[in-house]
């Protein structure tokens, strides 16, 4: 509805310029008009609204339904980050997951328990500084990796 008016706003003010009751940047006093007679283009005004129209109105619809299928993937992204951080947190041994930085995104119960600490100290911190205390002085040696 509101394209349709700022649609016959504009064709107000270009048919203001065509009959020169609205001053023209250029310093001409108006347009001139084009062959056909003031009903082709009022014909042609008209149609053009409604061509607007339609199209606006079937923009908004697709904008409507993109915008629920947004809404419902960040649901099921939600969802399923729950399940993935209770399957996690299920499993007995100790799991971290780190990013590509080694930086800890997650650890489960069992880990928390392991290293001693609560899972919102280790959330952020580096891996390597994390289990630093558990590797030997020597470091792991390419037997103890492949173990």
């Amino acid at each position: 509805m509101i394209t349709a008016l700022i649609t016959c706003a504009y064709s107000l003010v270009a048919y203001g310029a065509l009959y020169g009751w609205l001053p023209l940047p250029s310093g001409a006093l108006r347009l001139e008009r084009p062959p056909g007679g003031l009903a082709l283009q009022i014909i042609g005004l008209a149609s053009s609204m409604v061509l607007v129209a339609i199209g606006t109105t079937y923009l908004v619809r697709r904008l409507i339904v993109s915008t629920a299928l947004a809404e419902q993937s960040r649901k099921d992204l939600t969802t399923l980050g729950h399940h993935q951080s209770e399957l996690v947190n299920s499993i007995s041994d100790g799991v971290i997951v780190s990013d590509a930085h080694g930086c800890i995104r997650s650890i489960n119960n069992a880990a928390v328990v392991l290293l001693g600490g609560t899972e919102e100290s280790f959330k952020g911190e580096r891996l390597a500084s994390v289990l630093r205390p558990f590797v030997p002085k020597g470091g792991i040696s390419r037997r103890t990796r492949m173990a």
